[in-house]
């Protein structure tokens, strides 16, 4: 064991060593490692030092050369030489002015001694100064003699001036961006390196293209331009270079290319005459594709680096201004792609073009650039016959052809249909063509056919309509993209501007709009879906975007239903049951618990009203009791089974309504529409949101009430834009003055008019502006279509905004907009108050019932049809509503009238020679509002039945008539 510790003993001793050892070894190592670079080193220090010490000996000898020749006045090889290596932030501002001061004096001397590429190196250091902020702050003059002298050495050798124009243009741009470099000195340096910035596209200007480039990126350049630069600056060939240049776009200052280039295209103004685009564009036919494609190119660069640059340049002050604003004036489009004569636009092909570059801008301009192409003669009409041709649209479509109401280019998916290359074009066009319709007269629509026939007219709406329509039915609608969504928006705007101008005044064959639908709704599943995707936006389906975007494709009649249905949901969702004497109601109605009782007296059914129905709001969608106080302050008898709540809402409209009573006035047509005055009280307000609410129940309920809506009064509750076709509705005199001022052939100066208007208000005249220092603009040619407009606007928006909203908000608390969006102006007008064509007596007798001991071959029955025949038509509405509530027919005719019409015997005592002249029945006939029955007496003789019932329908009075 002692043998065996020993050796280990041994062993370990023998490790230590070795370990001792390389321990050792490797400390040597990092010695010698530090020592050698300790010695490199110092070595490294000491060439530093000796190269910075020859760095400032050499420093001190080129300034002591400057001085010296600055202090000879002579400018020698040497002194140009240490200018060159020390440059002009090495040798300090002061020192290289009166270098290149003497340099300039002497420029000549210069040009004989110094080889080409020390000329080169004095002249880089000479345009240095104009980009050295320091030198154009403390020193201007340097500035503008290091300018004089680059431009002089140039002057005289071509082969300098190519290789510098690159600097020259990045020295003029910078000393032109410089807002505190003023002066002489700033006009002195823009006219020198103008010139020399111009002098390369004399050698070799196809080889110039970047130079060009840079040029171009100048801020203010052809402002800046001396006379015969800019002259250069205006020739064709340099203009097709510079559009060239810029086809592709820039990576930066995209906006400062636009401003130069629209420069030199208006001859530096906007005075909108255009003769200089016109000359340039017709003197070759590329001319004007190259400066769309220019324009287009750096129009799409100006917006990656700037997402909102249109609408931040046309805001910008003074000059940039007045350039810009020519591209969204009618006359730089029309000069760029008219013909010579400026009266029609050249070529399809030119529209289109143009159409790139305005959709490029409309992008970046929130509110879109459609003027100019909107306006622009023949513009709108090239390019749809353009996109015709392309997507072999038809461009007209007859009346009679049946077979044109489909577009067949999208017929199978809608806009997925549509080629990709031409999709911004032809969204560009329905933006375009929705903006003129805004302005556009039914007058120029229909009678002067402008700017489309009515058979391009139809062309063009079966094209939208197809494309949105198959759009939303396509199985693939989840393939539709972002781009493609923006396309559907804008034909689906332009659709939608179609439709309401083809309600006002139809354009359109019955059927047209029907045509693209191959869906057969459901009412009940798409009030469903419809519903939910207008509380949560979500659940968009087939159905639901058909409803949302397109409501004119279904039929009318299903639209109905699935409104119906969209009440029966919202009644049930919220508990209540329907009113007794409405459509949905039942029998078992009249028995519900309502959730309110109401006792009125007729004589102040609206005062009485108010109280009760402001205060239940949204609840008056549930069945409210009504009872009746006559004048002596008792109860009437009857009890509510729906007929007194008609009643309630008869008189409720009836007085509500009457011009005398301030609410409302009507046009010439009798047509009603909230009065500007009754905003004025709060009362006022307050009644009107009590007779929206009414209306609004009415409604709900499927009760007809015999309202003559103003057409303009109906846009405003479906949230549809008046335009000036809408004021016939609202007054015919002022609807005349307007157009005999837009027709108006001499200077509309001469009528003395100013941006004013004036009206009468409780007896004195009151003047208001249409716009802010309406007084002090007199109205002109140039701007009588803003007055026309702006009037418009006031008198169809402005002057009743407070008493409508209250109207609305009171019609809202229980019609959801939404709804009513399913329906144009007119259709509401047919929901409201039922059809509008005379009682169709035939279709009345057809869907009578009779009861009591009465038949159809009853002789008082067929007495009584015999008379309504003979009856006018305003008499035959006193009937119906003596037994219905409404004087106008239900809305799909008598078949739907709930309950039925019914004839009801009431069995009298007559003598037996009541035939022959003997006395006949004494009593009145009466109505059950509640249940649309008419109790008939049984008249032994037609003229007794007559003359009854005439009395009983004109006399309009409640239960206790008879």
């Amino acid at each position: 064991m002692n043998f065996d510790a020993r050796e280990r003993t041994k062993a370990k001793a023998s490790a230590a060593s070795k370990d001792a050892l390389v321990a050792a070894s490797r400390d040597a190592r990092e010695r010698r490692a530090r020592e050698r670079m300790l010695s490199d080193a110092a070595v490294t220090c000491q060439r530093r030092r000796r190269a910075s010490r020859a760095r400032r000996d050499a420093e001190r000898a080129m300034r002591e050369t400057l001085d010296a020749s600055a202090t000879s006045g002579t400018v020698t090889t040497d002194a140009i030489q240490a200018l060159v290596r020390a440059k002009v932030s090495g040798c300090g501002l002061e020192r290289a002015f009166k270098v290149i001061a003497l340099a300039l004096r002497d420029k000549e001397t210069i040009a004989r001694m110094c080889d080409l590429a020390t000329r080169r190196a004095l002249c880089v250091e000479a345009l240095a100064t104009c980009s050295n902020a320091e030198a154009r702050e403390r020193v201007p003059a340097l500035v503008a003699c290091g300018a004089r002298l680059a431009s002089g050495l140039c002057e005289r050798d071509e082969r300098l001036a190519s290789s510098l124009g690159n600097r020259a243009c990045e020295a003029l741009a910078a000393a032109l961006g410089d807002e505190r470099f003023g002066g002489e000195h700033r006009m002195d340096v823009a006219r020198q390196l103008a010139s020399l910035a111009l002098m390369p596209l004399d050698s070799d200007p196809r080889s110039n293209r970047s130079h060009i480039r840079t040029l171009i990126r100048v801020p203010r350049l052809r402002k800046n331009l001396p006379g015969e630069a800019v002259r250069k600056f205006d020739e064709p060939r340099t203009m097709r270079l510079m559009l060239e240049a810029c086809s592709d776009g820039f990576n930066r200052d995209a906006d400062v290319a636009i401003e130069n280039v629209m420069e030199a295209l208006c001859d530096g103004d906007a005075s909108g005459k255009g003769e200089n685009v016109r000359l340039f564009a017709t003197e070759n036919d590329e001319n004007a594709f190259l400066a769309l494609r220019a324009l287009t190119g750096l129009s799409a660069s100006a917006r990656t680096q700037m997402p909102d640059w249109f609408d931040k340049l046309a805001k910008a002050p003074g000059w940039r201004t007045i350039t810009v604003s020519a591209l969204v004036e009618t006359w730089f489009l029309t000069a760029l792609i008219s013909d010579k004569d400026g009266k029609r636009v050249s070529s399809p092909e030119k529209a289109a073009a143009a159409t790139s570059l305005y959709a490029e801008l409309s992008r970046a301009s929130a509110e879109g650039v459609y003027a100019p192409c909107a306006f622009s003669s023949g513009y709108l009409h090239s390019l749809w016959r353009y996109l015709a041709r392309k997507l072999s649209l038809s461009s007209e479509v007859m009346s009679s052809d049946h077979s044109a109401w489909v577009a067949k280019t999208f017929e199978r998916d809608g806009v997925l249909d549509l080629a990709l290359d031409e999709q911004e074009r032809f969204a560009f066009f329905c933006s375009a063509y929705t903006y003129r319709l805004i302005v556009l007269r039914d007058k120029q629509f229909f009678d002067e056919q402008k700017p489309f026939s009515l058979s391009e007219q139809r062309a063009i709406a079966v094209s939208v309509n197809t494309l949105c329509v198959r759009s939303h039915l396509s199985p693939k609608s989840h393939e539709i993209t972002i781009e493609m969504r923006r396309t559907l928006s804008a034909a689906s705007k332009l659709l939608h501007a179609l439709t309401t101008r083809d309600a006002r005044r139809s354009f359109a064959p019955q059927g047209m709009w029907l045509a693209p639908n191959t869906i057969k709704l459901q009412p009940t599943v798409a009030a469903s879906t419809f519903q939910s995707y207008i509380e949560n936006r979500s659940n968009f389906t087939q159905i639901t975007g058909l409803l949302d975007d397109c409501p004119h494709a279904i039929a009318f009649d299903d639209r109905v239903h699935i409104f119906r249905e969209l009440i029966k949901a919202d009644r049930n969702k919220a508990g209540f049951r329907p009113q007794a004497g409405g459509v949905d109601a039942e029998h078992r109605d009249s028995f519900v618990r309502p959730v309110a009782q109401m006792t009125l007296r007729r004589e102040t059914v609206l005062e009485d009203s108010l109280s009760t129905i402001l205060s239940l709001g949204s609840k008056s969608r549930g069945r409210i009791l009504v009872k009746f106080v006559n004048a002596a302050g008792q109860e009437e008898a009857g009890i509510d089974a729906g007929g007194l709540f008609k009643e309630l809402l008869s008189l409720v409209t009836e007085r509500g309504l009457d011009p005398n009573r301030g609410l409302f006035t009507t046009n010439s047509y009798g047509q009603v529409y909230v009065s500007p005055r009754a905003g004025d009280t709060h009362e006022g307000l307050l009644l009107l949101e009590m007779i929206g609410i009414m209306i609004g129940k009415g409604i709900y309920e499927g009760i007809l009430q015999d309202i003559n809506m103003a057409p303009f009064f109906a846009a405003h509750i479906l949230g549809t834009p008046r335009t000036i076709d809408d004021i016939p509705s609202l007054d015919e005199e002022l609807a005349h003055s307007l157009v005999q001022i837009l027709e108006y052939s001499g200077d509309v100066a001469d009528l003395c008019l100013d941006f004013t208007c004036s009206e009468e208000v409780y007896g004195q005249l009151v003047t208001r502006e249409l716009v802010q220092g309406g007084r002090e603009i007199d109205v002109t040619s140039a701007n009588k279509l803003l007055y026309i407009h702006l009037l418009a606007d006031y008198h169809l928006n402005r002057r009743i905004a407070t008493p409508m909203n209250a109207f609305i908000r009171g019609l809202r608390t229980i019609i959801n907009p939404r709804w009513i969006g399913l329906f144009n102006a007119k259709e509401l007008s047919l929901l409201l108050s039922g059809g509008e064509s005379a009682i169709d007596v035939d279709d009345w007798e057809r869907h009578t019932r009779y009861s009591g001991g009465y038949s159809a071959r009853s002789t008082a029955v067929r007495n009584f049809w015999r008379i309504v025949r003979t009856f006018s038509p305003d008499l035959r509405q006193d009937v119906l509503k003596f037994v219905t509530s409404s004087p106008r027919p239900p809305l799909q005719g008598f078949k739907h009238l709930n309950p039925p019409f019914v004839i009801h015997k009431v069995p009298c005592e007559a003598s037996v020679f009541a035939m022959f002249g003997g006395a006949d029945v004494g009593r009145l006939p009466s109505a059950s509002t509640c249940f649309n029955m008419l109790k008939l007496p049984n008249y032994r003789r037609r003229s007794t039945l007559e003359k009854c019932l005439e009395y009983a329908a004109r006399s309009r009075a409640g239960f206790e008539l008879s």
